[in-house]
């Protein structure tokens, strides 16, 4: 289990990290199974998304722009349920080169 709060923990500072360095995605940030390794693989795509409630604010978009402003460019009504929410997405591609090494984008 402490794996898995470590990649939680990992990932949420590549969304909201304030220094450089805690949102650069790196290539030990992409799955590999058990069976693979980096140099048996071309690549992967990756991402992470997370997306907020705001029931409290029940559908007034002008309120959530007041109590929520960091998210007022992003915030939609859930056609489901219509509550107020924010989705913020961050995608990665890693391509491994040969003659450099990797990079993500």
């Amino acid at each position: 289990m402490a794996r898995k709060k470590t990649t939680l923990i990992v990932a949420l500072k590549r969304l909201f990290g304030s220094t450089r360095e805690d949102r650069t995605i790196t290539r030990d940030d992409f799955y590999l199974a058990p069976d693979e390794d980096h140099k048996s693989i071309n690549g992967r795509e990756s991402f992470i998304e997370v997306i907020f409630s705001f029931p409290e604010l029940k559908g007034d978009s002008k309120e959530a722009r007041e109590v929520c402003p960091a998210f007022s460019s992003v915030i939609y009504a859930d056609e489901e349920d219509g509550k107020l929410k924010a989705r913020m997405r961050l995608e990665a591609i890693w391509e491994e080169r040969r003659e450099k090494g990797y990079y993500s984008r």
